[in-house]
């Protein structure tokens, strides 16, 4: 909320998807918003980068999108998700 309110980025949004990716396998679509990978919340691109390289490589770690009103619990492989990303300010309350 605090970034929300400061005008800062908090969320991640998917721009594209790489054709093959482990993205693309587990059905990460453009628009969809990361909310948290590995159940810690991610707010900006580091948060992302930080999680992905975090760990050990090819674990199996929890990810959850959003996709309109809808949450999207999936699993990926930790490491590059093959997707492109934006930092974008949204309501935590939409």
């Amino acid at each position: 909320r605090y970034l929300y309110e400061t005008g800062q980025q908090n969320r991640v949004a998917v721009t594209s998807v790489f054709a093959g990716s482990q993205g693309e396998q587990v059905g990460i679509q453009p628009g969809d918003i990361i909310e948290s990978y590995d159940d810690q919340r991610v707010f900006d691109f580091g948060d992302l980068r930080r999680a992905t390289t975090s760990g050990v490589r090819d674990e199996s770690v929890p990810v959850t999108l959003r996709r309109g009103d809808r949450l999207i619990d999936t699993w990926l492989p930790r490491g590059p998700i093959g997707i492109s990303i934006e930092a974008d300010s949204i309501n935590p309350d939409s």
